[in-house]
């Protein structure tokens, strides 16, 4: 009897040391937070989480505070906003954030499992541009590095959908068309705020008050 005991309360006791090395590794993931420009000061406040961080950096983040959001400040920049939440296998599906990041669709609840994208790239726009080329060339090049991660993303799902048996057709085909959404949302996002980005006014051209003879 004795013995029987014993062995019961060794199962139990790895029962109780896997399960707690299962929580640590489920609940918490790194999420490598990058900024443009570097350097960045970044706030992030989630339910009962509070951190900061100046980019670039890997935070380790619980599932248990999302939504984190994320505001990042740097001089001479207007503030970059996102939003992190969790998605049952880390993949990004999209919400579209105000600093031209991709967050992930809940797609269960919260709680072991869950986990935030393994990285988030937040742009924070000038708050002036010296001249209209300057800031063409700004968010063309943000334009360009969008359409690159949303073509990776959208290769990489496909992918997904041909070896993954749990993956069938119509599934593939919904998330495959909100990825494709949110893409033409993000890039209208930025195309929104080329158009409102503010230029630095050119000097005005003044005739000299006693214009010397010729």
């Amino acid at each position: 009897m004795i013995r029987e005991l014993t062995v019961v309360a060794g199962l139990i006791s790895l029962a109780t040391l896997s399960g707690c090395a299962s929580i640590a590794s489920d609940n918490d993931t790194t999420t490598y937070i990058q900024t443009v420009p570097e350097l960045a000061r970044c706030e992030l406040k989630g339910d009962d989480f509070e951190r900061v961080v100046v980019t670039p950096s890997a935070i380790s983040l619980p599932s248990k505070a999302a939504p984190i959001s994320v505001t990042c400040t740097a001089d001479s920049f207007k503030p970059g906003v996102a939003s992190l939440d969790t998605s049952v296998d880390g993949w990004i599906f999209g919400n579209i954030i105000l600093g031209g990041v991709i967050g992930a669709v809940i797609d269960a609840s919260r709680g072991a499992g869950m986990r935030y994208p393994e990285e988030i790239e937040i742009v924070l726009e000038p708050e002036m541009f010296a001249t209209i080329e300057k800031r063409d060339a700004f968010y063309e090049e943000w334009r360009e590095k969008t359409e690159s991660k949303w073509a990776e993303l959208i290769d990489k799902f496909e992918t997904r959908c041909d070896t993954d048996p749990g993956l069938e057709g119509p599934e593939c085909e919904m998330r495959l068309e909100r990825l494709n959404s949110k893409r033409s949302a993000e890039l209208a996002i930025i195309e929104g705020k080329r158009n409102g980005a503010v230029v630095e006014p050119a000097e005005p051209i003044t005739l000299l008050d006693n214009p010397t003879p010729l």
